[in-house]
């Protein structure tokens, strides 16, 4: 099983697979991936290509700010539901209603930013789920409260597990 990210890199879209056995193909190019965690910090040790780089990496008002090899990047990344909702209501609907927030993947919830009752803005990172040695933010498509959270921090979950219900914002 692979999964697909629209990901912009300073503004450029480039499509990004992760693939089960680690490879990540970039724009239809597989590269043989290796990212570990080296400190409690924002440092990431990547195996690419047999080649060592050093990566700074940290989320800041929801874009990822990348150091690699001296170079800086600002990256957002939506999972293929998030494109295809955003594609599907088009510029002026909006999502009504309460939304179920699914797991786009198997994986482990890492950390659950928000709590019940709490209210939640657009783009909002609701719950960290890891897959892959990677981690994956899910953000709320729209600004709501939290009704229910149907995960813990350390739990495993299936691909379309609902994880989360996010209600309308009263009026």
């Amino acid at each position: 099983m692979s999964t697909t990210y629209s990901t912009y890199v300073d503004g450029e879209e480039l499509e990004i697979t992760i693939h089960q056995d680690g490879s990540v193909e970039v724009e239809g190019e597989r590269f043989e991936v290796d990212l570990q965690h080296i400190s409690d910090q924002v440092v990431y040790s990547m195996l690419m290509e047999g080649q060592s780089h050093e990566v700074y990496a940290s989320l800041e008002e929801g874009a990822w700010r990348i150091l690699l090899d001296g170079e800086r990047y600002e990256v957002t990344v939506e999972d293929e539901r998030t494109k295809r909702l955003k594609a599907f209501q088009g510029p002026d609907k909006k999502l009504v209603g309460d939304l179920q927030i699914k797991a786009p993947m198997p994986g482990l919830v890492v950390k659950i930013p928000v709590e019940i009752g709490q209210s939640i803005a657009a783009n909002q990172p609701l719950v960290i789920l890891e897959a892959m040695k990677m981690e994956n933010e899910l953000r709320a498509p729209r600004a709501g409260i939290v009704k229910e959270i149907r995960c813990e921090t350390r739990q495993p979950v299936e691909l379309h597990q609902v994880l989360l219900i996010l209600g309308e914002e009263p009026t």
